[in-house]
């Protein structure tokens, strides 16, 4: 990777990034990586204070674009600006950069990345952030009375964690835990400030109020998928009719991505992993459906066997 001065380009902080990133995709794969990199944390700082030294000096690097490319996009979202993950996002739809840029500043917005497996609340916590997700996929946890945790639904990209919650203050506690499935990348609010925003006389809050139905409106039609799904009589009609569900979001082409791995497909399904295994291989005996992974293409009506 060639790193030379140019006028424009990235800023050192996003050469950091890519340092640290290899850091850690990289020697933290050696062994006894932990100690190479104590050993170097004095050289890294160093290099942080020269560096941070240029940038304010006006100094800047390039990066070739391959390296952006492969660089995942969660991480690269983590170094973007603020207000550039906002734009776009369909709960900001239908306003100016202008107006966005002064509700990110005006109430108190703030992003973070949570790895995988990192979690995002625990039910019970204070209700007290309303958080867009602007990369990656989060999964809602319910808690059973004998401990056990029971997947309730996904929450992807362009989803808002907690907006029901905006709309009742009442609920001041998370019912439920939340957990990055994905990295994940997610820009958060005070919940009362965007209470008071909603409920004034701005030219922005109309807006918002609009956006955030249609985001609730999706959430809903997700949860009566899921009831759907459920409500089915046994094991084959419930994989059946969420694998068809699945078809319908995706254009009906009869081939699906399913987004869970085989334990938490059964978790989402409500059964046990081996009585899922033993359903989808009497459908595929059957000529149903087949699958490769976590790919499944349905076989249609009246089609050849």
């Amino acid at each position: 990777m060639v790193l030379a001065p140019v006028k424009y380009g990235w800023h050192a902080e996003h050469v950091l990034t890519v340092i640290s990133f290899f850091v850690e995709r990289v020697w933290m794969t050696l062994p006894h990586a932990h100690v190479i990199v104590a050993s170097s944390y004095l050289g890294w700082m160093s290099l942080f204070m020269v560096l941070f030294s240029l940038s304010k000096l006006g100094v800047y690097y390039t990066i070739s674009s391959a390296t952006i490319a492969s660089t995942p996009e969660c991480w690269y979202n983590t170094r973007m600006n603020l207000t550039d993950l906002a734009h776009g996002m369909k709960i900001f739809a239908g306003l100016s950069p202008r107006e966005i840029d002064d509700i990110l500043y005006r109430h108190n917005a703030v992003k973070k990345l949570y790895r995988k497996g990192e979690i995002i609340v625990h039910a019970g916590m204070e209700a007290d952030r309303l958080m867009v997700v602007a990369s990656g996929r989060l999964h809602v946890y319910s808690d059973t009375t004998d401990d056990q945790h029971i997947l309730v639904r996904e929450i992807c990209k362009d989803e808002v964690l907690g907006l029901w919650i905006l709309h009742l203050p009442e609920v001041a506690y998370w019912p439920a835990t939340v957990v990055a499935a994905a990295n994940s990348v997610l820009i958060s609010f005070s919940m009362e400030s965007a209470r008071r925003l909603l409920s004034s006389n701005e030219p922005t809050a109309a807006r918002l109020s609009a956006n955030s139905a249609q985001v609730i409106a999706r959430e809903l039609l997700s949860t009566w998928r899921k009831l759907m799904v459920m409500d089915a009589p046994n094991i084959e009609k419930k994989v059946m009719a969420y694998l068809a569900e699945l078809d319908n979001e995706s254009g009906s082409t009869g081939e699906v991505v399913v987004p869970f791995n085989r334990e938490r497909m059964s978790e989402y399904l409500g059964v046990t992993r081996p009585a899922l295994s033993r359903a989808i291989g009497q459908l595929r005996d059957r000529g149903i459906l087949s699958w490769r992974k976590n790919v499944f293409k349905l076989k249609k009506p009246g089609a050849a066997s």
